[in-house]
């Protein structure tokens, strides 16, 4: 490998491990691809946790949150 370019590529790693945030950079999804396929966890799965974590949140009627403030303030 070109020596140049191999350079270039250690200072884009070192900059991935500065700021993970880069690879959320829609340019750079077939980075995030191809460390995802050899089993790492980038920057984007990171926030996943918030994201699924959402969408395990059980929905109340207002009726029963009213119950509960109702009792809390009883």
């Amino acid at each position: 490998m070109d020596p140049v370019k191999l350079n270039q590529l250690k200072q884009f790693i070192q900059q991935c491990k500065s700021n993970p945030s880069i690879l959320s950079d829609p340019s750079l999804s077939f980075f995030r691809d191809y460390i995802e396929s050899l089993g790492g966890v980038s920057s984007v799965q990171l926030m996943a946790p918030e994201i699924t974590a959402k969408s395990h949140v059980v929905d109340e009627s207002d009726d029963e949150i009213d119950d509960v403030e109702n009792d809390a303030t009883t």
